[in-house]
């Protein structure tokens, strides 16, 4: 098994990775494998990420994201998507306790963030995890 990885650079953080480009075996996975954020406050998000895969041949099966939001908190924990490459953001969920679950990703060219928007938090550590 061969595994390559090449990064560039994220217009969102710009220390941080954007993209990463991988092959395992036959499939090549676009995106950030695995994004996370220790939330201790309003407006913290995940670093926002394509969770994309290709098959020989060029196909992009469906894929599922899993979500995990962990710890103890008050707080509203939204998922987003952006569909203009993070320009403007749509909530998609929220939660209001610890959570794991998959959630279906219909357009490969969707980006996803998971945080805590302004107002939505009041006290503790959310710790916010996607990966796929």
């Amino acid at each position: 098994m061969t595994t390559t990885t090449t990064t560039t650079t994220n217009p969102f953080t710009p220390s941080q990775a954007m993209f990463i480009w991988g092959e395992v075996g036959r499939a090549q996975y676009v995106g950030r494998p695995h994004v996370w954020e220790d939330v201790f406050g309003q407006n913290e998000f995940t670093p926002a990420s394509y969770f994309a895969r290709s098959e020989p041949g060029g196909e992009m099966p469906q894929l599922l994201i899993a979500l995990s939001v962990r710890g103890t908190f008050t707080a509203t924990v939204t998922l987003q998507r952006s569909t203009d490459g993070g320009t403007t953001w749509q909530d998609v969920e929220t939660y209001t306790a610890p959570v794991e679950k998959s959630i279906a990703n219909p357009d490969q060219s969707f980006m996803w963030r998971l945080g805590v928007k302004t107002g939505d938090f009041t006290s503790g550590q959310a710790i916010c995890i996607l990966s796929q």
